[in-house]
């Protein structure tokens, strides 16, 4: 059985810590926003270059841009 289904995350979704609230995150709320409105200023600066200026992975970044991370901040 797959864990979560009748107890956890599916039952209770508020629950889950995301974002900030992750005691894990490298990130903040306020770093996430500044890396979209970047990245939508200079359409033409990658990924790379980005996660530099923040100290974060190119795909992290990537997957921030594209809404599959921190998805809770459009």
């Amino acid at each position: 059985a797959a864990t979560g289904l009748r107890n956890g995350t599916h039952t209770h979704p508020e629950t889950r810590i995301f974002g900030e609230r992750n005691p894990r995150s490298r990130l903040t709320a306020k770093q996430v926003l500044a890396a979209r409105k970047y990245k939508k200023k200079h359409p033409r600066i990658g990924a790379k270059h980005i996660g530099k200026m923040f100290g974060y992975s190119q795909g992290g970044i990537e997957h921030i841009l594209a809404g599959r991370t921190w998805k809770h901040i459009l």
